[in-house]
C-alpha cells in the first residue's frame, strides 16, 4: 500500500512502477475506480454489474504474473480480503484464494506466484478506510520530497546550481 498526499505523486510513482516492470518484462495493469454515471448508483455506491466486471478482471489478473495497480477502488477491497491477506489454500502446488462475487458466491481463484498488487490510497481517504483493511498491508507514505533526487555533487560544488 502506497499512501500519498497528492494525485501527482501517485501518478509519478505509478509511471515509475510501469517503467521498472517493463524493464523486467513484467506486465502492469492499472484499475481506477469509475466515475461514469452508468457505473455509479449514488455518490459512492457502484452498480452490481460494474463490480462484477472489475472483480472478474482482478481474478484474471491474479492468475498471471502481472503487477496490478489499484486506485480509488475502496468499494471492492472487502471482496478481496483473502487475496490481500494472502490467505491461500494450496492444492497441487498452486495457490487459491476466495474472492467474493456478491453476497453468496465466493469462488476459489488461482493466484499466480508472481502476481503482485499495489494499492494507492490518498491521505485524505485514510480515515474512511476500515482499520482491518489498513492492517493487511505493508504501508509506505510517499511524498514529492522523498521522490526528489538531489543533484550530483559536482554541479553544486561548481556553483552551477547555486
Amino acid at each position: 500500500m502506497l499512501i500519498a498526499d497528492s494525485d501527482g505523486v501517485i501518478d509519478y510513482v505509478e509511471r515509475y512502477i510501469n517503467v521498472h516492470q517493463q524493464k523486467q518484462k513484467t506486465i502492469v495493469r492499472t484499475i481506477v475506480g469509475s466515475s461514469f454515471s452508468g457505473d455509479l448508483r449514488s455518490e459512492n455506491t457502484y452498480a452490481e454489474d460494474y463490480n462484477y466486471r472489475v472483480l472478474m478482471d482482478i481474478i484474471l489478473y491474479a492468475e498471471t504474473n502481472i503487477t496490478l495497480i489499484m486506485r480509488q477502488m475502496g468499494h471492492l477491497y472487502d471482496n478481496l480480503y483473502d487475496l490481500f491477506n494472502q490467505n491461500f489454500a494450496i492444492s497441487a502446488r498452486k495457490k487459491y484464494c476466495r474472492i467474493a462475487l456478491g453476497a453468496l458466491y465466493h469462488p476459489r481463484c488461482l493466484a499466480h506466484d508472481d502476481f503482485y498488487c499495489v494499492v494507492f490510497i490518498h491521505k485524505r481517504d485514510l480515515d474512511q478506510c476500515d482499520p482491518p483493511f489498513l492492517n493487511r498491508f505493508e504501508k509506505h507514505i510517499i511524498d514529492i520530497q522523498a521522490l526528489r533526487v538531489p543533484p550530483p555533487s559536482f554541479l553544486t560544488q561548481n556553483s552551477i546550481l547555486s
